[in-house]
Parts: C-alpha cells; structure tokens; sequence
C-alpha cells in the first residue's frame, strides 16, 4: 500500500468512524471490514505468517470496537488505530508466551514420554509454528501416533518402517518440541 493511498484509506476511515460514532450501522460495517483486511495484512508483514494473527486480528477488531467512543474524529485515526494494533499484539504475544511456559512446565513436571507429548499436544501448538518446524518424519510419527491415535505398530506399518524406528521418531519429535518451547523466541 502506497503512502498516497494509505492517506486516502485514512481519511474515509476517519469519516466512516464518525458516520459510525454517529450510529450509521452500514459504515460501521464497512469500516470493520476494511480495518480487518487492512490489520491482518499489516501484521502478516511485520510478523509473517504466524498460527496466532487471525486471532489478534478479532482482538483488535473487538478492542476497536469497545474504544470506538475515544476516537477523536478532529484527529487523524492513524495513532488511534496503531496504537490499539500495537497493544493487542503485543499483549497476544504475551499470552502466547505464558501460554508456552505453562505446556514446558507440564511437559518437564511428567516423566513419561507418552505423558509429556499429551500435555504438547494442544491443537494450537501442534499445528503452529513449533509443530511445523519439525522434521516430516518426526511430524508424521507425531501426527499418527499422538493425534489419530494408531499404535506404534500400526503407525510403523503405515509408514512402511520398523517399529524402533517410528518409537525413535517420535522420542526426536518430543525431545524437538521441548527444546523449541524452551527457546522463547519473543523475549
């Protein structure tokens, strides 16, 4: 988006926000929908294409929508609107983080590894980022053994391997996952 354009955008924002803040439920609308294509393209290119945009983008959304009362139509709706992007992300960061440290405490507490790939196995983290940045292999073991559910000689079967090898695969993707949820990249 051009500068050119993005002050054109900024000012019909700032107009349909006061057509909104005047109750006109059709601009409303067509504000949201602007801001929602506007903010997940903003953030996908500052942060690219992580599990959790689409979530901060309704957070935003939602967080836009309760403080639509504080915006100033006599004011530019740039710091307005960045500002509240800015706060949402970061505090979705934050719960991402906590979120993280809480499944590493429960994975490090068990001493079973079939009891610590359980508590990683959130449907969030597996199919995020960290789940994606392990090997096929170890993914597919992964996937067939602690989310479909298959024995490890059913999974050795369909994998065309031996069933130490498919237990070993496994054994690498947790001990993968451990050491990425450790690494907390956002500090």
């Amino acid at each position: 988006m051009t500068n050119i354009q993005f002050q054109q955008d900024e000012q019909r924002w700032s107009s349909l926000m006061a057509a909104a803040q005047g109750g006109n439920e059709r601009d409303y609308e067509t504000l949201l929908s602007e801001l929602c294509a506007f903010i997940e393209g903003y953030l996908r290119s500052r942060i690219g294409h992580h599990q959790s945009i689409d979530d901060w983008v309704q957070d935003i959304l939602i967080a836009i929508h309760q403080g639509r009362h504080t915006y100033n139509p006599q004011r530019p709706i740039r710091p307005w609107l960045f500002a509240i992007i800015r706060h949402q992300t970061i505090d979705g960061m934050r719960r991402q983080k906590s979120y993280r440290k809480m499944l590493e405490s429960q994975i490090q507490d068990n001493t079973c590894a079939e009891d610590q790939i359980q508590a990683a196995e959130d449907a969030s983290l597996l199919e995020g980022c960290l789940f994606k940045a392990l090997k096929p292999q170890h993914r597919e073991a992964l996937t067939l053994t602690k989310i479909i559910g298959l024995s490890c000689k059913e999974a050795a079967v369909q994998l065309g391997v031996t069933e130490v090898t498919l237990k070993v695969r496994v054994h690498r993707a947790i001990k993968q996952l451990k050491k990425l949820l450790e690494a907390e990249p956002y500090e």
